[in-house]
């Protein structure tokens, strides 16, 4: 299930965060930046993973898509993603665009299954390791 956060995910989030060695966000930033959007994604039981994306005018930026490793390659990653373009869909987006690890294959792949195309690398973007720079123009009429 993926549902928009509430401040009872901010633990949550933060210690996703840690993982992603990313510096923690306060409630205020959860559920009150003007552009940066989070949902998280729920099995039965637990929390598995969050989304995090930007809404900027007519674009949208995805910034994160984490999930738990025990729970990576069931499908979740995608289920974030749809939710994404089916949002974008319903915003009007003209294009979604994201930065990924040019190492984190997986992502790549998942990114491309999805319709999204390179347009640039970005040197050094993650410290030591570039990332490509990926762009999914938005077309009217799919579903």
């Amino acid at each position: 299930m993926i549902r928009e956060v509430t401040i009872n995910d901010l633990d949550t989030i933060n210690s996703f965060l840690d993982e992603l060695i990313v510096k923690h966000i306060t409630g205020d930033e959860l559920l009150n930046h003007p552009f940066s959007k989070y949902v998280v994604i729920s099995n039965e039981s637990e929390i598995v993973g969050f989304m995090n994306y930007s809404i900027i005018y007519e674009k949208m930026e995805l910034n994160f898509i984490f999930i738990k490793l025990a729970h990576r390659k069931m499908g979740y990653a995608s289920l974030m993603l749809e939710y994404l373009i089916n949002l974008a869909y319903k915003l009007k987006s003209s294009n979604i665009t994201l930065e990924v690890a040019i190492g984190n294959i997986n992502a790549i792949n998942l990114y491309l299954k999805y319709g999204f195309i390179y347009v640039a690398t970005r040197k050094n973007y993650y410290g030591h390791e570039d990332a490509l720079l990926m762009i999914r123009k938005m077309v009217a009429n799919e579903s």
